[in-house]
C-alpha cells in the first residue's frame, strides 16, 4: 500500500521564462508502451485483506497509484465473498492494465499483476494462440455424468490478453472428477473469452 500521489503543477509567467512548481507528491504518469490492447473483464482474487496496490508500470517497483479494496461479502448475501470486478484494456509481461472497478476510488487505468486475478471462462476451448483457428490445447467440456463445461475450471492467473481472447492458467476444479482426454494439469492456453462474473456462468456470445 502508499499514498496516492497527486499531481499539482502551478506555472507563472516571468517575461519570456515559466516556473513550474510542482508538489513532492507528483503522480507517476501511466506506462503503456508496448502493451497489447484487448476489451474483456476480471475480477480480483488478491488474498491480502488490505487491499491490492495498482502501479504506474508493469513492475513491482512502479509507483503506487491507486489501489483496488480487498474481497468482501457481496451486497444482500453475507455468505459470498467476491472480488472487485474491472475491465482490462491491455496487458504485458504477466502484467494487466485495469480500469473502471466497481467499487473503491480508484478508477484507473493502473497496472495490477495477473497472479492476483481470476475469471470464469466462456470459451469451450484452451488455445495454443489467440486466433479461431488455433490449435486446440484441451476441451474444456464433458457430456458425462456430471456435465463438464467451461466455468467448472478455475482461472489461476491471467496472463496476458489480445483483443477478446485472454491467456489463463487453468485447473479442473478439485470438486469435479477428471474426464477421459483431459491434459496434466495446470494447463496454460488461450480462452476466446473471460468474464467478471464470479457466481453466474459466462455467456460465450
Amino acid at each position: 500500500m502508499g499514498d496516492i500521489a497527486v499531481t499539482v503543477a502551478i506555472r507563472i509567467g516571468l517575461g519570456a521564462a515559466l516556473l513550474t512548481l510542482v508538489s513532492p507528491l507528483q503522480a507517476a504518469p501511466v506506462d503503456t508502451a508496448g502493451a497489447s490492447r484487448c476489451e474483456t473483464r476480471a475480477y480480483l482474487n488478491d488474498p491480502d485483506p488490505k487491499g491490492t496496490n495498482v502501479r504506474a508500470a508493469p513492475n513491482g517497483k512502479a509507483a503506487v497509484i491507486g489501489q483496488l479494496p480487498p474481497r468482501a461479502p457481496m451486497p444482500g448475501d453475507d455468505s459470498e465473498i467476491v472480488g472487485v470486478e474491472f475491465e482490462i484494456a491491455g496487458s504485458k509481461d504477466g502484467w494487466l492494465l485495469v480500469h473502471n472497478p466497481d467499487r473503491g476510488s480508484f478508477k484507473g487505468p493502473g497496472w495490477i499483476y495477473g497472479g492476483l486475478v481470476s475469471g470464469t471462462i466462456g470459451g469451450r476451448q484452451l488455445l495454443a494462440s489467440p486466433a479461431g483457428n488455433a490449435k486446440v490445447l484441451a476441451e474444456l467440456h464433458h457430456a458425462g455424468e456430471t456435465g463438464v463445461g467451461p466455468d467448472s475450471f478455475e482461472v489461476m492467473q491471467v496472463h496476458a490478453c489480445q483483443g477478446r481472447f485472454v491467456e489463463v492458467t487453468i485447473r479442473l476444479a478439485p470438486s469435479i472428477a477428471p474426464y477421459p482426454g483431459l491434459p496434466k494439469q495446470p494447463m496454460r492456453g488461450w480462452v476466446r473469452k473471460l468474464c467478471s462474473t464470479q457466481l453466474t456462468t459466462c455467456d460465450p456470445s
